[in-house]
């Protein structure tokens, strides 16, 4: 079928899917496009900043590498955010495990 060879009108180049005509063409010339932060990896920078708190360093580390896999398979910035994230959130949990030895096991 020709509609499974060509995907629609706004599909043409890879990465535009998100895109809408009006944005890009509204001035004189060809506007390029906003840059977009994908969503998760702004979450797991949230995390991160919140990684004081028990726990919500593996929530970082969780979502940063969901979004790391986000940010690769699609057209969108923050993979420096998705990397802060795991090794900040990877950071705290070792911190915390390393705590919570310390303060379970008697010391002799």
């Amino acid at each position: 079928m020709v509609s499974d060879l060509w995907p629609g009108p706004f599909a043409a180049f890879p990465g535009t899917e998100m895109l809408q005509p009006s944005e890009v063409f509204a001035g004189p010339g060809y506007q390029a496009p906003q840059p977009r932060t994908d969503p998760v990896a702004a979450l797991a920078l949230g995390c991160t900043l919140l990684s004081l708190v028990p726990g919500v360093g593996i929530l970082a580390l969780g979502l940063g590498l969901w979004g790391a896999r986000r940010v690769r398979t699609r057209f969108a910035t923050g993979a420096s955010l998705a990397r802060l994230a795991v090794v900040v959130g990877a950071a705290a949990t070792v911190a915390w495990l390393w705590l919570g030895a310390l303060l379970l096991l008697p010391i002799s």
